[in-house]
C-alpha cells in the first residue's frame, strides 16, 4: 500500500514510565502483532519486505485513525508506532511528551536508527515509540518544527522547554 504522507515526524520516545504511571498513548488504533485483537490490521508484520511494510503500515494506521476520529467526533493530532507494528493515539499530548523522555531505539526502513531528516517511516521498537503529528483538512497548518526552530537551537538529543512552548525532539537543545 502506498499513500501520500499526511503526518510529520516528531521523534522517538520511551513507550511509558510505569513507575510514574505515565503512558500517553492509550488508545490502540491498529495492531499487526495480535490477530485476535479487534484492532487487528489484517496483515502480519512483513520482516522480509520491511521498507514496503512500514510505509503501508503508516498509511493504514492513518486511515484507521481518521475513521476513529470520525466515529468519535474527535480529532487526534498525534499517533505513535511502537513495538514494530502497533499504532496508538490519545487526546492531544504533544506538550506531555517530555515526560516520557527521548529514546534512540526507533528504526527506519533499513532496521538502523531512524533519522528525522530521511523520508523513510520510523517505528518504535519493543520499549520505544515513534510519534507523528497528523494534518487534517480545513484546519490551519501548524508547523511544529517552525515553532521549535524559532525558540530552540537544533543540536543534540534533549528536550526544549521555552516560555511559550514545551516540546521534545530528538534533535533539540534549549
Amino acid at each position: 500500500m502506498r499513500c501520500n504522507r499526511t503526518s510529520d515526524k516528531i521523534g522517538c520516545f520511551k513507550r511509558s514510565l510505569p513507575f510514574m504511571g505515565v503512558k500517553l498513548f492509550d488508545i490502540l488504533v491498529m495492531t499487526d502483532r495480535d490477530w485476535t485483537a479487534p484492532q487487528y490490521g489484517g496483515q502480519d508484520i512483513d520482516w522480509f519486505n520491511w521498507a514496503d511494510y512500514i510505509h503501508g503500515f503508516r498509511c493504514r494506521c492513518y486511515e484507521r485513525l481518521k475513521q476513529l476520529a470520525k466515529d468519535n467526533d474527535k480529532k487526534y493530532h498525534h499517533f505513535s508506532i511502537s513495538n514494530y507494528g502497533e499504532c496508538w493515539t490519545s487526546e492531544d499530548i504533544i506538550y506531555d511528551l517530555a515526560k516520557l523522555g527521548l529514546d534512540d531505539t526507533c528504526v527506519g526502513d533499513d532496521f538502523l536508527s531512524c533519522r528525522l531528516e530521511t523520508e523513510s517511516e520510523c517505528f518504535g521498537a519493543a520499549n520505544s515509540q515513534f510519534v507523528y503529528h497528523v494534518h487534517y483538512e480545513h484546519e490551519p497548518h501548524v508547523d511544529e518544527f517552525e515553532i521549535l526552530n524559532s525558540e530552540c537551537t537544533i543540536e543534540t538529543l534533549t528536550v526544549c522547554i521555552s516560555p511559550s512552548t514545551s516540546y521534545a525532539s530528538s534533535t533539540v537543545q534549549p
